[in-house]
């Protein structure tokens, strides 16, 4: 009797696993069976063919903002008279400046500096010089208007014994404001080429996948400015300075790219 019983519950145990095993075998053939669907069309979709098409924007912009930096330096072997000199130099070109309608907010002292030369500075002791330098950076607005106060201001450096120009820049003040607006206006001419080459190659378009936008700053225009040999008076680099020196800003060509990537039908 016992012995029956146990053929019994072994043959119901083999019974019962064989219907496990037979369900989680279709389970597992579902599975692969979505996995594969699921990569099929991931892969598809994946694989689509794409066309990008290009746009772009200019505009010509006069810059409003200039920087003029001027530099002052001074060799010697007495500290006192050095000083002395600079100031009453520096002092008489800021008042001559202001004179002419230069506000002190746009006056910057940008660097002092006292230090002794190298040994290729030499008086006619032999003695080796001392250096006194300093920086003065100048803001003009409005230069798109009216650029002659920045050659104003130059030629009374030059009169003002102010013997080095380090830098003179221009800037456009409203940058992001006319950033945007040549975004705008290449990503339209972006969808203006999308149409063409839809008209003339018969290929349909569809939805947007990808959109890449210019979003580079519009550094300075730098110009050429001269510099005064610190022990003459002679240009040293380039001979055609005049005590009329006349700056014009110029025009900057600001340009956005837009890139946009269709999906093809």
């Amino acid at each position: 009797m016992i012995k029956q019983n146990l053929k019994a519950l072994a043959k119901s145990s083999i019974f019962f696993g064989s219907k496990v095993l037979i369900v989680f075998l279709a389970i597992f053939c579902l599975f692969l069976l979505i996995l594969g669907y699921l990569d099929k069309y991931s892969l598809n979709y994946l694989q689509r063919n794409t066309m990008i098409v290009r746009g772009e924007a200019s505009e010509y912009v006069v810059p409003d903002q200039a920087t003029l930096v001027f530099g002052l330096e001074i060799k010697g072997n007495n500290a006192v008279e050095m000083q002395n000199s600079l100031n009453n130099k520096l002092n008489k070109f800021l008042s001559d400046i202001e004179k002419i309608g230069i506000n002190k907010e746009q006056i910057t002292t940008s660097s002092f500096e006292f230090v002794p030369s190298n040994n290729s500075y030499k008086n006619d002791k032999d003695e080796v010089l001392l250096v006194l330098s300093s920086s003065v950076t100048i803001k003009f607005e409005g230069v798109d208007k009216d650029a002659s106060p920045v050659s104003q201001v130059i030629n009374l450096a030059f009169s003002n014994g102010l013997n080095k120009i380090q830098s003179l820049y221009y800037s456009v003040s409203k940058q992001e404001e006319i950033s945007k607006r040549l975004k705008e206006k290449a990503i339209e001419n972006a969808k203006k080429e999308k149409e063409f080459l839809e008209q003339k190659t018969g290929v349909k378009l569809g939805t947007i996948r990808r959109v890449d936008v210019d979003n580079s700053f519009y550094p300075p225009i730098y110009r050429n400015v001269y510099s005064m040999d610190a022990m003459s008076s002679s240009p040293i680099v380039d001979s055609s300075v005049s005590p009329n020196l006349q700056i014009n800003p110029g025009k900057q060509e600001l340009t956005k790219y837009a890139v946009l990537e269709y999906e093809i039908l």
